[in-house]
Protein backbone atom coordinates (compact mmCIF):
# COMPACT_ATOMS: atom_id res chain seq x y z
CA UNK A 1 0.00 0.00 0.00
CA UNK A 2 1.57 3.07 -1.04
CA UNK A 3 0.74 6.22 1.04
CA UNK A 4 -0.11 9.42 -1.00
CA UNK A 5 1.94 12.21 -1.56
CA UNK A 6 1.06 15.49 1.06
CA UNK A 7 -1.38 13.06 2.57
CA UNK A 8 -1.49 14.96 5.92
CA UNK A 9 -4.31 17.31 6.88
CA UNK A 10 -5.32 19.04 9.99
CA UNK A 11 -8.85 20.23 10.21
CA UNK A 12 -10.02 23.02 12.82
CA UNK A 13 -13.48 22.78 13.75
CA UNK A 14 -15.15 19.43 14.19
CA UNK A 15 -18.50 20.08 16.13
CA UNK A 16 -20.96 18.12 17.74
CA UNK A 17 -24.47 18.75 16.55
CA UNK A 18 -28.65 17.54 16.78
CA UNK A 19 -29.91 15.56 13.92
CA UNK A 20 -32.91 18.07 14.80
CA UNK A 21 -31.86 21.64 15.85
CA UNK A 22 -28.27 21.59 15.09
CA UNK A 23 -27.26 24.26 17.95
CA UNK A 24 -24.36 26.45 19.11
CA UNK A 25 -22.57 25.22 21.11
CA UNK A 26 -18.99 26.54 22.88
CA UNK A 27 -15.83 24.46 23.02
CA UNK A 28 -12.85 23.52 24.62
CA UNK A 29 -11.64 21.81 22.06
CA UNK A 30 -12.32 20.83 18.44
CA UNK A 31 -9.97 19.29 16.00
CA UNK A 32 -9.68 16.66 13.53
CA UNK A 33 -6.82 15.44 11.60
CA UNK A 34 -6.32 12.42 8.43
CA UNK A 35 -3.77 10.92 6.91
CA UNK A 36 -5.12 9.57 2.99
CA UNK A 37 -3.35 5.92 2.81
CA UNK A 38 -5.53 5.56 -0.42
CA UNK A 39 -8.18 6.30 -2.17
CA UNK A 40 -10.33 3.84 -0.19
CA UNK A 41 -8.20 4.29 3.48
CA UNK A 42 -8.10 7.07 5.62
CA UNK A 43 -6.63 7.37 9.29
CA UNK A 44 -8.70 9.50 11.52
CA UNK A 45 -8.68 11.31 14.95
CA UNK A 46 -10.73 14.07 16.58
CA UNK A 47 -11.07 15.51 20.06
CA UNK A 48 -14.12 17.45 20.67
CA UNK A 49 -14.89 18.94 24.43
CA UNK A 50 -18.24 21.35 24.89
CA UNK A 51 -17.84 23.64 27.32
CA UNK A 52 -21.54 24.97 27.29
CA UNK A 53 -24.48 22.99 25.32
CA UNK A 54 -27.11 25.04 23.58
CA UNK A 55 -30.31 23.96 25.02
CA UNK A 56 -32.26 24.48 21.70
CA UNK A 57 -29.93 21.77 20.41
CA UNK A 58 -31.99 18.43 19.78
CA UNK A 59 -32.08 15.21 18.27
CA UNK A 60 -29.47 12.57 17.44
CA UNK A 61 -26.09 13.50 18.62
CA UNK A 62 -23.67 13.64 15.39
CA UNK A 63 -19.68 14.55 14.95
CA UNK A 64 -19.76 16.91 11.95
CA UNK A 65 -17.10 18.44 9.82
CA UNK A 66 -15.02 15.00 9.08
CA UNK A 67 -12.03 15.92 6.80
CA UNK A 68 -13.49 13.39 4.74
CA UNK A 69 -16.76 11.46 3.93
CA UNK A 70 -17.13 7.66 5.03
CA UNK A 71 -17.86 5.20 3.06
CA UNK A 72 -20.15 2.21 4.36
CA UNK A 73 -21.77 -0.58 2.21
CA UNK A 74 -25.09 -0.08 4.14
CA UNK A 75 -24.59 2.44 7.06
CA UNK A 76 -23.29 0.62 10.25
CA UNK A 77 -20.70 0.91 12.87
CA UNK A 78 -17.20 2.38 11.95
CA UNK A 79 -14.02 0.90 13.20
CA UNK A 80 -12.80 4.05 15.49
CA UNK A 81 -11.89 3.02 18.93
CA UNK A 82 -12.64 6.00 21.49
CA UNK A 83 -9.50 7.67 22.76
CA UNK A 84 -12.01 9.37 25.65
CA UNK A 85 -15.81 10.20 26.06
CA UNK A 86 -17.08 11.64 29.26
CA UNK A 87 -20.17 12.88 30.53
CA UNK A 88 -22.51 11.29 28.01
CA UNK A 89 -25.16 9.86 29.75
CA UNK A 90 -25.81 6.39 28.49
CA UNK A 91 -30.00 5.28 28.73
CA UNK A 92 -31.09 2.54 31.26
CA UNK A 93 -29.73 -1.13 30.41
CA UNK A 94 -27.01 0.37 27.93
CA UNK A 95 -23.68 -0.35 28.33
CA UNK A 96 -21.38 1.00 25.69
CA UNK A 97 -21.32 3.80 22.67
CA UNK A 98 -20.16 3.14 19.17
CA UNK A 99 -19.90 5.96 16.25
CA UNK A 100 -22.16 4.87 13.07
CA UNK A 101 -22.13 6.42 9.46
CA UNK A 102 -24.17 6.18 6.75
CA UNK A 103 -22.19 5.90 3.22
CA UNK A 104 -21.35 9.17 1.82
CA UNK A 105 -22.07 10.92 5.25
CA UNK A 106 -19.62 13.81 6.54
CA UNK A 107 -20.73 13.34 10.16
CA UNK A 108 -20.63 10.40 12.44
CA UNK A 109 -23.91 9.39 14.23
CA UNK A 110 -23.28 8.66 18.28
CA UNK A 111 -25.13 5.58 19.37
CA UNK A 112 -25.19 3.38 22.42
CA UNK A 113 -25.53 -0.43 22.53
CA UNK A 114 -26.33 -3.12 25.26
CA UNK A 115 -26.80 -7.11 26.01
CA UNK A 116 -29.58 -7.93 24.04
CA UNK A 117 -31.03 -4.39 23.13
CA UNK A 118 -31.30 -2.70 19.90
CA UNK A 119 -29.20 0.05 18.76
CA UNK A 120 -30.31 3.47 19.71
CA UNK A 121 -29.05 6.90 19.00
CA UNK A 122 -27.94 9.20 21.61
CA UNK A 123 -30.07 11.87 21.93
CA UNK A 124 -28.66 15.61 22.84
CA UNK A 125 -30.48 15.46 26.23
CA UNK A 126 -27.62 12.63 27.47
CA UNK A 127 -25.06 15.40 27.16
CA UNK A 128 -23.82 17.27 29.84
CA UNK A 129 -21.41 20.76 30.01
CA UNK A 130 -17.92 18.95 29.50
CA UNK A 131 -18.28 16.12 27.02
CA UNK A 132 -15.76 14.82 25.38
CA UNK A 133 -15.43 12.38 22.37
CA UNK A 134 -11.82 11.21 21.57
CA UNK A 135 -12.00 8.92 18.80
CA UNK A 136 -8.96 7.33 16.14
CA UNK A 137 -9.41 4.76 13.72
CA UNK A 138 -8.67 3.45 9.93
CA UNK A 139 -11.98 4.32 8.23
CA UNK A 140 -12.89 3.48 4.29
CA UNK A 141 -13.31 7.06 2.83
CA UNK A 142 -15.62 8.24 -0.32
Amino acid sequence: MKIQGNAVSWHEGCYLFGAGTRGTNQYVQQFSKYIRFSDELAFIQFNITISSIDPAMSGQVRIGRLPVSVFSVSGGSVGLSFQNIGNITLSPGYTQFALYAQQGDSYLGLVQIGSGLPCISVDSSQLSSGATISAAGIIPVV
